[in-house]
């Protein structure tokens, strides 16, 4: 029974779920003996922190223990990070070309160079990660553990002679100022009473650490907040959902854009996106049978030399009057139209401009 209480616990449970996992990657079935040594061989490779002192037959037969102890499917295992697990997720963070086995590898290594002293290689990863020097480059830590490591290497007596960091009082402000929303630098800058360039290596350092994230040009949040979408980007997804005509007022409510701002993108919208007409648009391309400028359309119709009156073009362009009438006082305003006589109206050539 004590064999069976190792692999009746927590083990046990952690080692049947894991080389289930890896059976079902597999294709393979619980019962194919050959397969479950051949996930063995993975596991030790996957996890060699957890299963690198076990051989291959111990797991083995702790494995058809556990299932008898547990069945084919045990319950799910409560999340537990070791120390070991978090210096390697830390190692990856600070240097993403390392693998999982990699980092695996270096922190087996400096556990059997610093076993002495095993309950202190935490604190040198926790001054690490408060670390704010090197402008937030986190490649910089990790390459400072390697070198901490490979002293110990060659002097078992050597320890890094490290203090604690101070508090970092600027990060610590800027991320209470953002948990009331986005800021923009100046508004940082004005909130912390300090120079435009201080606050941008400050911000720097902050996104290269992950502390917050920049959701528009000059403007940052914490982690997790919505990045910011451009009013053009946001009317060409109305449009697109809605697959046809939309309304000012309706992609003011869809985008939570101001009116003046949704204009203004439109007007860089062209080609895109159709004014099919007043306060109405659609994709160009969409199918909405678009009426166009009633401006657009007189020029259109008028030649020059040849005088219309507004009766005409109202026939001409099936405008209403009040469209026509709208519409000839700004082309008269703009010079792009003469009144020859009272109600007529002719274009003007461009030979007059």
């Amino acid at each position: 029974m004590g064999r069976l209480s190792i692999w009746g616990g927590e083990t046990g449970q952690r080692l049947v779920l894991s080389l289930n996992a890896i059976l079902n990657e597999m294709g393979r079935a619980r019962s194919d003996r050959a397969a479950v040594k051949n996930a063995i061989k993975i596991l030790h490779d996957r996890e060699p922190l957890l299963y690198s002192k076990s051989s291959a037959e111990t797991l083995r037969k702790g494995y058809y223990k556990a299932r008898g102890h547990y069945g084919d499917s045990p319950p799910p295992v409560p999340a537990k990070q070791s120390p070991e697990d978090r210096w390697m997720l830390l190692l990856q963070q600070w240097d993403s070309s390392l693998g999982p086995a990699q980092a695996a590898k270096l922190v087996q290594d400096v556990v059997a160079i610093a076993d002495w002293r095993r309950k202190h290689i935490g604190d040198l990863f926790d001054i690490l990660e408060r670390r704010t020097s090197w402008n937030g480059d986190p490649k910089r830590k990790a390459d400072q553990i390697r070198a901490w490591f490979s002293k110990m290497a060659a002097d078992r007596r050597y320890w890094p002679r490290v203090k604690q960091p101070p508090p970092d009082r600027d990060r610590d402000s800027v991320l209470a100022l953002l948990r009331h929303g986005p800021k923009s630098k100046i508004e940082l800058a004005q909130a912390l009473g300090r120079t435009m360039p201080a606050v941008a290596a400050i911000l720097t350092r902050m996104l290269k650490s992950g502390d917050i994230v920049r959701v528009a040009i000059g403007v940052f949040a914490l982690p997790g907040t919505e990045p910011h979408v451009l009013t053009r980007e946001a009317i060409l997804k109305v449009l697109t959902d809605a697959g046809g005509e939309v309304t000012m007022a309706a992609m003011c409510a869809a985008t939570g854009k101001p009116k003046t701002s949704v204009s203004a993108a439109l007007d860089h919208l062209k080609g895109l996106v159709v004014r099919v007409r007043r306060g109405v648009y659609a994709l160009t391309g969409s199918g909405a049978v678009t009426h166009g400028w009633a401006r657009d359309e007189i020029l259109t119709v008028l030649k020059p030399g040849k005088a219309m009156t507004q009766a005409a073009l109202i026939a001409a362009t099936g405008r209403r009057e009040g469209a026509i009438s709208s519409a000839l006082k700004r082309l008269l305003s703009d010079g792009e139209v003469d009144r020859v006589r009272h109600g007529y109206y002719v274009r003007r050539s461009q030979s007059r401009n």
